[in-house]
Parts: structure tokens; sequence; C-alpha cells
């Protein structure tokens, strides 16, 4: 009978040591053994809801630590890294782990810009990615981000969300995808940069986006007196308002499409006259006469 009793009560003090719950009582009391209990079982347990439960109630940041790396099941190992706010624990386990929806829990409470984009560089998961992208506020790392190739609608995210006019210049010339670039393109204010980028970039979606974001007048001249892409003049030249400058580039311009352009909206008759008597295509010339007539009848 006495020793019924004793394995009886032997079995009882077996039960309470695996008890997720109780182990977490004494393990939020900082009690070393209770701790290392819970993770030995939470590395073979499958009962993850009782874990998650415990782990809820959990703030020691050691033991989060130990169960965020070591238990079995992921959503275990989320439910651990929710509750951290140690940012090296964070960022350690932002290397070792595989698991998407472990690391998206990670990336929810880590701060540090360089590992949350390292965290870029060690998984293809696009739910990840885009979690990364949205938390990245660093300009130097979301123009590196967005100059990269693949993944084109999140490479023009995180060209979207640089405010910097460098990181923004760089991504325009240099980034794989051309949705970055032209995202680029759409934040930049400068306007020699956007003509030049207008001039001799790489992509005719990019200098085509560049053209259409110029809006100074001397600016807008240079792209279209030029020979490089006549579309790319035409843009240009279909925004040019100032007289003085449309009478250059009615002249000037290479592309004999830019300058009937031009001549169609000028207003300076002697220009037009000149134009129409002198240009050397007879479209241009024709374009120059027919605005004449226009002006004419003009009250």
């Amino acid at each position: 009978m006495t020793r019924l009793l004793l394995f009886c009560l032997t079995c009882a003090v077996a039960a309470a040591a695996e008890d997720p719950a109780k182990l977490g009582q004494e393990c939020q009391k900082k009690k070393r053994k209770a701790c290392e209990s819970l993770v030995a079982l939470s590395r073979t347990s499958l009962d993850s809801d009782r874990l998650v439960a415990v782990i809820g109630k959990l703030d020691n940041q050691a033991a989060l630590g130990a169960l965020a790396r070591e238990a079995l099941d992921s959503s275990v190992r989320a439910a651990a890294v929710s509750r951290l706010s140690d940012q090296s624990l964070l960022a350690e386990i932002s290397r070792i782990e595989g698991d998407a929806e472990v690391l998206l829990a990670v990336l929810a409470r880590l701060s540090d810009q360089a590992a949350i984009y390292d965290v870029t560089l060690g998984t293809p998961n696009q739910d990840v990615l885009a979690a990364a992208v949205e938390r990245l506020s660093d300009q130097s790392l979301l123009a590196t981000f967005a100059k990269a190739k693949g993944n084109r609608d999140l490479r023009r995210l995180a060209a979207s969300k640089i405010r910097d006019q460098a990181a923004l210049e760089d991504v325009a010339w240099n980034a794989g995808e051309p949705g970055a670039r032209v995202a680029a393109v759409d934040l930049l204010t400068d306007q020699a940069v956007l003509a030049s980028i207008a001039l001799d970039n790489s992509m005719d979606t990019v200098r085509r986006a560049a053209a259409e974001a110029l809006h100074d007048q001397a600016s807008l001249a240079k792209v279209a007196k030029s020979q490089a892409d006549p579309l790319i003049s035409g843009v240009a030249a279909a925004k040019l308002t100032d007289q003085a400058i449309l009478a250059d580039v009615a002249r000037s311009a290479q592309e004999w499409r830019v300058r009937a352009t031009a001549v169609a909206k000028l207003t300076d008759r002697a220009v037009l006259s000149a134009v129409a008597a002198e240009d050397r295509i007879e479209n241009v010339r024709s374009a120059a006469v027919r605005r004449l007539e226009e002006l004419r009848k003009t009250p």
C-alpha cells in the first residue's frame, strides 16, 4: 500500500512537472529549472495550443528567446517571438529561422533596419519580403533593395518609399526593374536630373516618365531639341508653353515632328512665316502655314 502511494505521488509530481501551465508560472518567476523544462517540452510537444496559451502570459525574455529558437512547432516559435522585445534576440532569430510565420512575427517586432534588410536576403517568401519592405525606412537600404532584379512589384514599392533625392536618382539610373526606376522618377524634383534621365536612361519607359515629369521650360527645350529619341523629344515639346523657347525649338529641333509640334503652339507670326518659307521638311512648312491661317482667323 505504501509503495502504491509513493508511486502515485511520483506520478503526480511528474505530471505536474510536465504541465505547461505550471511550468510557465514557475518560469515567469525566473525559476531556471522550470524554464528549462518548458523549453525541453516545447522541443517534442505537439500540443501547440497549450504552449501558445502559456507563452501568452510569459515575459521572461531569456525563456522566450529559447522557446523562439528551439520549439518544434512553428506556431509556438511565432508566439514566443511575438512576446520578445530584446532586439538582439530578434535579430538572431531572423538569421536562423526559415519559417514564414515566424519570420513575419519577427518583422513585426524588429526595429533594427539592417536586421530587417538582412531578412530580405535570406527568404524567397513574398509575404515575408513585403513585410520587410513595409518595415524598412532607411533610405540607403530601401535603395539597395529597390535596385535589385526580380520581384518587380516589391522593388517598385521600395522605390516609392524613398524620399532622399540622391537615393532616388541612384535608383532611377541603376534599378534592375523598370517599375522601380519609374517609381523613383515620379518622386524626383531636380529638373536637371530629370532632363538627363529623359535623354540618357537605358530604359525607354523611364525616359518617357522623366520627360513627363519635367515642367521647367529650359529643361523641356533641351530634351525636345535632342535627337536621341524622337518619341521622348515629342513628349517634351508637347509640354512647352514659353513662346521664345517654342520659337527656338520650331527652328532648331533635330526631329521634324518636334518642330511641327512647336509650330502648332506658336503665336509669333514672323517666326511662323520664316518656318513656312525655310524649313527643309514639307510637313513642317505646311504646319506653319496652317498655324498662320488659324491666327488670321483669330480676332
